[in-house]
């Protein structure tokens, strides 16, 4: 069957001009773009008359099923309910990420990985490769990874076990611009962190509000520095040297680092998440006095812009033919400036990079529209329950059945056997996101800073797709791509609170935020998966594919 989307607003990328128009859809791609389509027979046709009409989203950060750490602590999401609660908000593909057991090939690791993911996720998906180490064995498989479509690849420049260090980091960095990947790092100093963990160790600081001290802002500004140091002496030895990315960039000076480095001729980027732009360290409860220096504020960063209130002014969206409402005012809110009726525990914000105090943020938001440095939003979404940060298990207590029903979770086993409990230090990292980003990313930049539509698509989709090697089948509108459309509703309000969200987890870091802008419409690959704002999921049906992608340059 045919579905024809009539009269909305259609933002087909991040770079042409909005136009009002119809979109038709056969099978799963996109058939036709005009200001007006007649209707073929058999055709559902939908009413998108002051709506917005824009590519799915992409999220090329999440972790799915992911067992965390020493302690093998599985991420509250799997296969089944991550895409799923990605898909209510309005994300159409994801990229999550594979890691190669000690002994384990990188080729065995991808097949096992995807066999987890394959008849299970009910959208398209990719995958980033771990490089965990240097040995030849492990380098030479490099080539054959992006032969088999993998072209991203992982490095950790923290935490034992999966980190390499800066001396292994060109070994790694080489080979995979020579396949024409690109590598993208996690990016802190491992030493710091370390440094400070033992500090808090011995002094028994074990509350969550220390966690920001031993993941400080100068950590990860000093990580950035010595990984474009790195890259500048490969440009020099090797002029095609090729693409970097460094992942949840949450400092004003690592966003405008990246974009300096970008203008000396380096192929760098970077990407922000939702919480460094709207949650701040307040959230980590009772600070440490100043004498104690236990916030990262007490090692504030040296970004040189000035933070300045978010305006509040809104957008009215208007073409020749029709207007779309403006948002209200101020229809977003801040954690920090709304008091909340259930704020999340402090084990809620346990992530890394760490929330960083307002005025960071503040600056971190203003580093993004300063250029193309920081040019998408990914969730990082790696939730756990309360249950498994604190200890007592190590899978979540709920999972989604393949039919859609929410059951009892695997029998699961507590990871914490001392009294009291946990040490930040030793809880898993992470939080909730892949649902709400999109909704985040639109309240805040289109409503509260008035940013333009092709600014917001291209945020949350096409700048992804193009960084990673998924375009033109994904984010965009044009004949002959997937048909991952989104019928958004700018005007559409909600509360945010866990009660309302398709996530395994009771934790929730964004409990109580007022938003503006919802999906009403999510068709994935021609099938509508959500008819309505307060819709649920129309399909659990596995239909979702491994993205096999060729590399751009």
């Amino acid at each position: 069957m045919s579905i024809l989307i009539q009269g909305g607003l259609l933002v087909c990328d991040g770079e042409s001009q909005p136009m009002v128009g119809d979109l038709l859809i056969k099978g799963e791609l996109i058939s036709a773009i005009g200001p007006h389509i007649e209707p073929p027979e058999d055709c559902k046709i939908i009413d998108a008359c002051g709506k917005i009409v824009m590519p799915g989203a992409i999220d090329p950060h999440v972790h799915f099923h992911y067992p965390q750490g020493a302690n093998q602590i599985w991420s509250a999401d799997d296969w089944r309910s991550g895409p799923v609660a990605a898909a209510m908000g309005g994300t159409t593909t994801v990229i999550d990420f594979i890691e190669a057991k000690p002994g384990e090939t990188l080729m065995h690791a991808l097949q096992d990985r995807n066999a987890d993911a394959n008849g299970k996720s009910i959208l398209d998906y990719s995958f980033h490769m771990s490089i965990t180490r240097t040995d030849d064995e492990t380098i030479s498989e490099v080539p054959k990874v992006v032969n088999e479509g993998i072209t991203s690849f992982k490095i950790y420049t923290a935490y034992n076990g999966i980190r390499l260090t800066y001396e292994q980091l060109p070994i790694a960095l080489s080979a995979v611009s020579k396949s024409k990947g690109i590598s993208i790092i996690h990016s802190e100093d491992h030493e710091i962190i370390v440094k400070r963990l033992a500090e808090c160790a011995e002094k028994g600081r074990t509350e969550c509000k220390w966690h920001p001290y031993c993941h400080p802002i100068e950590g990860e500004f000093a990580s950035n520095k010595k990984i474009v140091e790195i890259v500048k002496k490969l440009k020099q030895e090797d002029p095609n040297y090729g693409r970097i990315h460094i992942v949840h960039v949450s400092t004003a000076d690592g966003g405008h680092l990246i974009r300096q480095t970008r203008e000396s001729g380096i192929d760098i980027t970077g990407e922000v998440c939702p919480q460094h732009l709207v949650l701040d360290e307040s959230l980590y409860s009772d600070r440490p006095d100043d004498e104690e220096k236990a916030s990262s504020s007490s090692s504030s960063s040296s970004s040189t812009s000035s933070a300045t209130a978010a305006s509040s002014t809104s957008v009215a969206l208007t073409t020749q033919q029709q207007e779309i409402p403006s948002a209200a005012p101020s229809a977003f809110r801040c954690v920090s400036l709304v008091p909340l009726t259930k704020q999340p525990p402090p084990a809620a914000f346990v992530m890394a990079p760490p929330l960083r105090p307002q005025s960071e943020r503040m600056n971190l938001m203003q580093a993004v529209e300063k250029g193309d440095a920081l040019p998408f939003i990914t969730s990082d979404h790696c939730p756990f329950s309360s249950m498994q940060k604190y200890g007592q298990r190590r899978h979540p207590e709920k999972m989604l059945a393949a039919d859609g029903s929410v059951v009892d979770g695997v029998p699961s086993t507590a990871w914490w056997d001392k009294e009291g409990s946990p040490p930040f230090s030793a809880m898993p990292g992470g939080g909730a996101g892949v649902e709400v980003r999109v909704m985040v990313a639109y309240s805040y930049c289109v409503v509260e800073r008035s940013w333009s539509l092709p600014q917001f698509v291209s945020f949350v989709s096409t700048a992804a797709a193009k960084r990673f090697d998924l375009y033109p089948k994904k984010g965009v509108l044009k004949v002959g791509s997937d048909a991952d459309v989104v019928v958004w509703d700018p005007n559409a309000t909600c509360t945010l609170t866990q009660s309302n969200m398709h996530m395994m987890t009771d934790l929730f870091p964004y409990e109580g935020f007022q938003i503006r802008g919802r999906p009403e419409k999510v068709i994935v690959r021609g099938r509508m998966i959500k008819d309505s704002v307060d819709g649920g999921c129309l399909s659990y049906e596995p239909r979702g594919k491994l993205l096999r992608r060729t590399p751009a340059m």
